[in-house]
């Protein structure tokens, strides 16, 4: 009796053990399927989320585009319709005024006035007369506005009677805009002396920069003579 009792308790508690603690099988499959579906819900979501593939109704309206277009009607190019744009941080896009670069201005470079310096004399401005065998130098005054000016350079050429007797290349430099204007003094130079030299001279004198773009180009004559006036 006691053997048959012990017996009777150990299957009570092993009937217990597999119907409360053990699931069936069915409802294991149905609990695992719930959980993988649910992750994928999740998943799928995150992706939407992110964005980082169009709608697949839109793939589908894509890929009927293209098909139409290999068919021998003319579709449109989907790439533009993906095509990023250029935003902020905050995902706004961009003003189209910040696309655009300005033009950087041109230099301004006003000849104000051209002064003969000789020893012992006064200044002298266009038309001058200067005597044989002295010595003189050319005094430039302009002023520089709006932007930079780069290699600004002076060039004369002198005729008498209509032939080329001289003619000079000389740089002034890179000057930067400002209110005051400059004054460029060039390099003392001497006039030729004896009678043959004597007499009247025209001279075409320009004012050009890196870029070849001309600021002044200007004609004036002066005279060579025996003395002074």
């Amino acid at each position: 009796m006691v053997q048959a009792g012990m017996a009777a308790g150990c299957a009570r508690r092993t009937e217990s053990w597999s119907t409360r603690d053990v699931p069936e099988r069915g409802d294991a499959a149905r609990s695992g399927g719930r959980s993988v579906r649910r992750q994928l819900e999740l998943t799928w979501s995150e992706l939407q989320g992110l964005k980082l593939a169009p709608p697949l109704e839109e793939l589908s309206m894509v890929s009927e585009r293209g098909i139409a277009g290999r068919s021998g009607t003319r579709a449109s190019n989907p790439t533009k319709k993906w095509k990023p744009k250029l935003a902020r941080g905050d995902g706004s896009e961009v003003p189209k005024s910040l696309h655009d670069c300005p033009e950087t201005p041109d230099p301004v470079v006003k000849i104000m006035n051209l002064t003969i310096r000789s020893p012992d004399r006064e200044d002298m401005v266009p038309w001058f007369t200067l005597k044989e065998g002295s010595k003189y130098t050319l005094v430039f005054t302009f002023r520089v506005t709006n932007n930079i000016v780069s290699g600004l350079r002076y060039s004369n050429t002198v005729w008498k009677t209509g032939i080329k007797v001289y003619s000079r290349k000389q740089m002034l430099g890179t000057f930067s805009p400002q209110a005051e204007p400059y004054n460029h003094v060039m390099f003392e130079e001497s006039t030729p002396s004896g009678m043959l030299v004597r007499g009247s001279y025209s001279v075409k004198s320009k004012f050009v920069d890196d870029d070849n773009k001309c600021y002044l180009e200007n004609n004036y004559t002066f005279d060579i003579r025996k003395n002074w006036l």
